[in-house]
């Protein structure tokens, strides 16, 4: 699938399973071909492309339906969701909409640009506590939305652990009878808007020398 003349723009994984990730393609001249007028063609080709074994040769899936024939230059996974993404490109944002029931490179891109300016976009943040998606245009500033909503994922339960290093949580958690949950060492340990910690009868939570904060 990857030729000599795409760039990879953008990679991405799935925080639970690293096997699993996405990668941008884009081109910005076409292999330096050129019209009738002798200027060169513009966007040879944009996809995105999703592989479930890290990459092995064989193994990737096209998923560019929906995507215009703009420059992609960016890509994020919206953590704690059904494989939300977006795309940054020449053309705006845009949403991958995966269709029900059916194999995660199966869907389609949907423009995710509503009251945003027609503009280049370089980079995407998504900010988990605010729940926001921000993204720096080129030479029109920041700009920043509601994330795309989705149900609630359901609450890891967790076993006994400890936790020494500071983290972002996007799931809720239960700390079951007989567990303990210990956070120490100064870890930070950020939880995201609507999530919580629910510590069951005999089950025991230890903040020691650490934050917990949202």
């Amino acid at each position: 699938y990857l030729t000599c003349y795409q760039q990879i723009t953008g990679i991405v994984s799935d925080p639970k399973d690293y096997n699993r990730v996405w990668i941008t393609l884009s081109d910005r001249w076409n292999n330096f071909e050129t019209d009738a007028t002798g200027d060169l063609k513009p966007y040879k080709e944009t996809a995105v492309y999703f592989s479930d074994q890290a990459g092995l040769p064989g193994t990737w899936h096209s998923m560019s339906s929906g995507l215009p024939n703009f420059y992609i230059n960016c890509i994020v996974y919206q953590q704690g969701t059904d494989d939300i993404l977006y795309v940054g490109t020449d053309a705006g944002v845009f949403r991958w909409k995966q269709t029900p029931s059916s194999d995660p490179w199966v869907g389609t891109w949907e423009c995710f640009s509503t009251n945003f300016p027609a503009c280049v976009v370089k980079d995407l943040e998504i900010n988990y506590c605010a729940g926001k998606l921000r993204a720096a245009t080129y030479g029109r500033g920041f700009w920043e939305t509601d994330l795309y909503p989705q149900t609630l994922q359901t609450p890891e339960v967790i076993t006994t652990q400890t936790w020494s290093t500071s983290q972002k949580r996007v799931r809720s958690i239960i700390i079951n009878s007989g567990n303990t949950l210990t956070i120490n060492n100064g870890a930070v340990i950020d939880m995201c808007a609507n999530t919580y910690i629910k510590i069951m009868p005999g089950g025991k939570l230890v903040i020691n020398n650490a934050t917990l904060t949202n």
